[in-house]
C-alpha cells in the first residue's frame, strides 16, 4: 500500500470483505458456512489496521497527528460498546439477530466509501 499510495483501497477493500461476511451470515444455511462468514467478518474488521493507523500519520505530524490517533482509538473504543449494544436492541425489538447484522454490515460498507474519499495523494506534512 505505501510503495503505490494505495493505502485507501487497501482498507476499503477488506471493509467491503467485512460487509460480504456480515451481509452472507444470517442467511447461511449451516453452522459451518455460518462460521466461515463470521471469519470473513474478522478478516474485514481486522485484515486493513495495520494500514489504517499510518494513515493520520501521512497527512498529519506532531500533535495533529497524536490527537487524530487519540480520536481513532476513543471511536474504536465507543464501537465496542454501541455495536453490541445495537445489535441487542435490534433483536430485542425485531426478534432476529439477522437485521443487526445487516445494520452492520451497512455501517462497514459506509466506513470502506469514507475512506475512499480520501485524497488519493495525501502527502506528508512538515511540523
Amino acid at each position: 500500500s505505501e510503495k503505490r499510495n494505495e493505502k485507501r483501497w487497501h482498507v476499503a477493500t477488506t471493509l467491503f470483505i467485512g460487509t460480504i461476511g456480515f451481509l452472507a451470515t444470517p442467511h447461511s444455511p449451516s453452522p459451518e458456512i455460518s462460521l466461515f462468514f463470521i471469519c470473513l467478518t474478522a478478516v474485514g474488521v481486522y485484515g486493513g489496521m495495520g494500514v489504517w493507523w499510518t494513515m493520520p500519520t501521512t497527512f498529519l505530524s506532531g500533535a495533529a497527528a497524536a490527537g487524530a490517533m487519540g480520536l481513532i482509538n476513543s471511536s474504536g473504543n465507543m464501537g465496542g460498546w454501541v455495536g453490541p449494544y445495537m445489535l441487542g436492541f435490534i433483536n430485542g425489538h425485531t426478534g432476529s439477530f439477522a437485521y443487526g447484522y445487516y445494520v452492520m454490515g451497512a455501517c462497514m460498507f459506509l466506513a470502506g466509501l469514507l475512506i475512499l474519499t480520501l485524497p488519493k495523494s495525501m502527502e506528508h506534512k512538515e511540523d
